[in-house]
């Protein structure tokens, strides 16, 4: 829920079901446990509690003597889906909470009230160039194309949306929620396909003096969410990043960054992914609907601007790390590769005459990495022109396996060489062993001279195709070995 602080106008959000977030019609959205009723909605849709003297189209900056309006910002990811990586497209559901305090609008209510967001002046906010697509999330799950394709500050609908979506407090503390759909352009790189990282960021820029405020606390320790349980990704998200930062329309200065906080995912991201459609009433599914993470602030060398330029604009920036889930390459990619390869070697165990259940084995196992080829080479569809981890993988897979086939023919041509140069019968044989006897005319034995030493006989290579296979059954598995720990250890360390 909504919470203040009178005095000091600091806001912040408890990211959980907010005032009206479930619901279809304002009716069923409201609840005297959120502080309104739909009677305080009826009339504050007439615009009749409003001054007579109140006009929407004047910032309350205009009311500050020059002084930069602080709005208290927070953001949650609702939902991560597929990423199209042809397209370098991915789609998100983002809603943005932002909090100001109008002093025009003070005392106009006993306690938060919903009140019709075109009744009342809304900051001027623009979505960054990568974001390529914006339409406003219904939370029934439909959506309405917003005005404009990154403008959001604007309801679509005119005002006559039955969603709430602005509260009003006593003090005259405004509370806005945007909720969106978003098609983000991403930087994809596929280098390290398919143990690959990837990085996708929305900026939200704010105009006229309207400054993003960031705090940290104890109860929330980081303004950034996301929902674990509703990623529909090829991704595993592990991190968040979350900074706001005052820019120069010129475009001639630096950005000064006031605030930045990296938040790690990583430890629950497969466990809260296991857990969708789950009860987010209480217990760990709750906390995966409000993922925050192990968060660190980065310190930074500016501060929030407290006077308004119109030369500047302030910049709410949202990062998602994805890492790829990689089970799936590893059962239906790695695993058949691995296993034609040391089908391949199965040759060396038949004997080198029988010709035709080697070149079987030899063909069998070529065309299962074919196969493998055509599902994975070209996996995503992205036009690249640099070599990917898989692509490795697959061609020291390929050469293994060309390298057992080519094993062949050559003791083919050993044992075609034996029949025409070295014979069997060519090959020296072990001497007879001659047993000297005694004769036993006359009393001293006479013993029989050896035989001369036989001359040296040129090399015999009728052993040779059977030596060939036997240090093949040696050799191939250990290079293998050596490829695969290589390749592995350089994928995941690195």
């Amino acid at each position: 829920m909504v919470t203040t602080n009178a005095t000091t106008g600091v806001w912040s959000a408890a990211w959980g079901p907010y005032p009206g977030a479930a619901a279809t019609s304002a009716e069923e959205a409201l609840s005297p446990s959120d502080g309104g009723t739909w009677q305080d909605w009826q009339e504050w849709s007439t615009g009749s509690p409003l001054p007579d003297d109140y006009d929407s189209t004047v910032s309350p900056v205009e009311l500050l003597g020059g002084k930069s309006l602080p709005t208290s910002s927070g953001v949650k990811i609702r939902q991560v889906n597929y990423m199209d990586e042809e397209k370098m497209e991915l789609s998100l559901m983002m809603t943005f909470k932002v909090a100001w305090s109008d002093v025009r609008l003070q005392g106009l209510s006993k306690s938060w009230v919903p009140v019709p967001s075109h009744l009342l002046w809304l900051p001027p906010f623009r979505f960054g160039k990568s974001v390529i697509a914006a339409k406003e999330a219904r939370s029934s799950g439909s959506t309405q194309a917003a005005a404009g394709s990154s403008n959001v500050s604007t309801p679509s609908d005119g005002g006559h949306s039955s969603s709430v979506s602005t509260w009003l407090s006593p003090d005259g503390q405004v509370s806005h929620s945007m909720a969106r759909e978003l098609r983000v352009q991403c930087p994809v790189d596929l280098h390290r396909f398919p143990v690959d990282t990837q990085e996708c960021l929305v900026e939200l820029h704010a105009y006229g003096g309207t400054v993003f405020e960031l705090s940290v606390t104890e109860d929330v320790p980081s303004p950034l969410s996301i929902d674990l349980t509703n990623v529909q990704s090829q991704y595993v998200v592990t991190g968040t990043l979350i900074k706001a930062s005052v820019n120069s329309i010129r475009g001639q200065d630096l950005p000064c960054e006031y605030f930045s906080q990296k938040c790690s995912t990583k430890r629950d991201a497969d466990l809260c992914a296991a857990m969708r459609y789950c009860d987010t009433s209480g217990g760990q599914c709750q906390q995966c609907a409000a993922y925050i993470g192990n968060c660190r602030t980065v310190p930074t060398n500016c501060s929030a601007p407290s006077d308004s330029s119109p030369r500047s604009y302030s910049t709410l920036e949202v990062g998602i790390h994805l890492q790829r889930r990689l089970p799936y390459f590893i059962f239906r990619f790695y695993i058949p590769t691995t296993i034609a390869v040391v089908v391949s070697w199965m040759a060396f165990w038949i004997h080198h005459t029988d010709s035709s259940p080697r070149v079987f084995m030899g063909t069998v196992t070529y065309l299962v990495m074919e196969k493998r080829e055509r599902s994975f080479f070209l996996y995503p569809l992205q036009q690249i022109s640099y070599t990917r981890a898989i692509d490795v993988w697959y061609l020291g897979c390929l050469v293994f396996v060309v390298l057992a086939m080519l094993e062949f023919p050559l003791v083919h041509v050993l044992e075609r060489t034996k029949g025409k140069g070295n014979k069997a019968k060519d090959c020296p044989k072990d001497p007879p062993v001659k047993i000297p006897r005694a004769r036993q005319i006359g009393a001293s034995a006479t013993e029989v001279p050896s035989p001369s030493p036989a001359a040296p006989s040129k090399p015999c290579l009728y052993k040779k195709p059977a030596v060939l296979d036997s240090w093949a059954r040696i050799v191939f598995p250990t290079a293998f070995a050596i490829f695969f720990v290589t390749y592995w250890m350089v994928l995941l360390i690195t």
